[in-house]
């Protein structure tokens, strides 16, 4: 767990105060940079697989936006809370 730290400490996702203890960067401009870095991954995985299933990179963006269209035309998933007695 601790070397996890540290390698999110050494990326400036986290960092450090002494008595206070650890807390995530609030750098907009770091967060944006992270978030895209993992949306290519998803991206890249997601062209991967469709490739592997026969589809070109245009089939495959084409299926995303047809999937795309559907989800805005979804109503948003209900959330069902639990209680504990």
């Amino acid at each position: 767990m601790q070397k996890a730290f540290i390698e999110l400490e050494n990326k400036g996702i986290v960092y450090s105060r002494r008595t206070s203890g650890r807390f995530i960067t609030d750098d907009p401009e770091k967060l944006t940079r992270l978030r895209r870095q993992l949306a290519d991954k998803e991206i890249s995985d997601f062209l991967g697989a469709m490739n592997r299933l026969g589809y070109s990179p245009a089939e495959a963006a084409g299926m995303l936006s047809e999937a795309s269209v559907q989800a805005q035309n979804q109503p948003p998933p209900r959330t069902s809370s639990l209680s504990l007695m």
